[in-house]
C-alpha cells in the first residue's frame, strides 16, 4: 500500500476569507489521498503551538508556503512586534533548515492564490519553483508534484546509433589500392602471374613485358 504524502501547511490569518480558502485547499489535498495538516483542524494543542508547528514542519514531506503580502512582511521580520507570531516562528524555522543544508530545499513549497501574489514570495523562497493554483490547471500540478505524478516522464536512454561516414571519407578496413590515386600497370610473367605496382613515368600506359 503507497503511504500518503504528508503535508503541512503554513500560511497567515490574514481574513477570514483567506483562512476559509486555505482551508478548502487543505480539505482538497486530503480528499486526494495527501496527508495534509492545518492548525484549523486543532483547538489544543498538549505541547503549546510553537512546538506544535516544529512538529509538523520536522514531520512533513512537504510544507506549502502560502505567500501573502502579510506572510511575507510576518516571516521576514517585518511585521509590528508581537503581531502574526506564528508566522515570524515558522519563517525562521523555515529560513533556518534550508540554511543548514546549503540553500537545498526538498521540502518548502511557495504557493499563490493568484498572480498578483507572485511578489510576496519571500526571498528565501524565491529561487525555487512556486505553484499558482489560481486555476484547475495549476491545482492540478500542485497535486501531481506532492503525488509524485509528474505530467511529462523522461524516456529511458537507448542504444546509440551507428551513423554513415559522409562522402568525403573512406572506412579505415578499406583496401589500399582504393586509397590510391596513382595509375597501375599489369605486368604479365613469363608463368602467367600478374603482379600490380605502381607505374613507372618511364613505362607507356598499356605496356606488357
Amino acid at each position: 500500500m503507497t503511504v500518503p504524502p504528508r503535508v503541512f501547511i503554513s500560511y497567515s490569518h490574514d481574513s477570514d476569507a483567506h483562512k476559509d480558502r486555505v482551508l478548502r485547499l487543505s480539505n482538497n489535498l486530503r480528499d486526494g489521498g495527501v496527508d495534509c495538516h492545518l492548525d484549523r483542524y486543532e483547538t489544543f494543542t498538549q505541547e503549546g503551538w510553537p512546538r506544535w508547528m516544529s512538529a509538523q514542519i520536522d514531520s512533513a514531506n512537504y510544507v506549502l508556503v502560502i505567500c501573502t503580502e502579510t506572510y511575507k512582511r510576518r516571516a521576514t521580520g517585518e511585521e509590528l512586534p508581537g503581531v502574526g507570531l506564528g508566522v515570524s516562528w515558522e519563517g525562521m524555522f523555515i529560513t533556518q533548515e534550508i540554511y543548514n543544508k546549503g540553500g537545498r530545499n526538498t521540502k518548502f513549497i511557495p504557493v499563490i492564490f493568484t498572480q498578483a501574489d507572485a511578489p510576496n514570495v519571500p526571498k528565501f523562497l524565491t529561487g525555487y519553483s512556486r505553484f499558482c493554483i489560481e486555476t484547475t490547471k495549476g491545482l492540478e500540478e500542485l497535486y501531481r508534484f506532492l503525488t509524485s505524478q509528474p505530467a511529462v516522464v523522461k524516456p529511458p536512454v537507448g542504444p546509440m546509433r551507428q551513423l554513415a561516414l559522409h562522402s568525403s571519407q573512406e572506412p579505415s578496413d578499406s583496401k589500399p589500392f582504393e586509397k590510391s590515386k596513382e595509375p597501375i600497370v599489369i605486368w604479365r610473367l613469363p608463368r602467367g602471374f600478374i603482379l600490380f605496382c605502381q607505374r613507372s613515368p618511364e613505362i607507356p600506359p598499356g605496356a606488357i613485358m
